[in-house]
């Protein structure tokens, strides 16, 4: 009896701990929670630097931007171009649909995705990584290292003892 009832305990605490170490799908992760949205950056100057996604549940996508004051809003769109949400979907072998973009995910967490996308006729290939933004936290903008590095080129020299 004391053989079974060790043998209970041992199945419920594998399965505990198995459930407890479950990995979110790639679904779940880029569905957003309210004051989370995801930023588009793929490195480039001066490139993807104030955009925001949003991926909702019925697999809907819509832009952001911020403001001067690091609040989001939803993009509309600029003149005579109007941005309308747009449909995003995962397959089963890591391909997202997004944007009217086809991307292989490379690699994902809770807080970043790590996109590839080749552009069949311009031949154009990049690394795209979404990254998650609190509304209340935000990171510093894309250029901010690269301006960082500009003004203080002394702090990332290696010395050469190092080689």
């Amino acid at each position: 009896m004391k053989i079974l009832k060790n043998k209970i305990y041992i199945f419920f605490f594998l399965t505990a701990l198995v459930s407890c170490n479950k990995k979110k799908n790639i679904k779940e992760i880029l569905t957003s929670e309210a004051g989370d949205y995801w930023t588009y950056y793929y490195p480039i100057p001066h490139v993807g630097e104030f955009t925001y996604y949003k991926f909702d549940k019925n697999n809907m996508s819509q832009r952001y931007e911020r403001d001067n004051t690091n609040r989001f809003y939803k993009y509309s769109g600029e003149g005579d171009v109007v941005e309308v949400s747009q449909k995003w979907s995962v397959s089963k072998d890591s391909i997202l649909r997004f944007n009217g973009l086809t991307y292989d995910i490379v690699s994902y967490n809770e807080n970043c995705i790590v996109l590839y996308f080749k552009d069949e006729k311009s031949k154009d290939e990049r690394i795209v990584f979404l990254t998650k933004e609190k509304e209340n936290n935000p990171r510093n903008y894309s250029d901010y290292y690269y301006e960082r590095r500009q003004k203080h080129p002394e702090k990332y020299t290696v010395p050469d003892s190092w080689w």
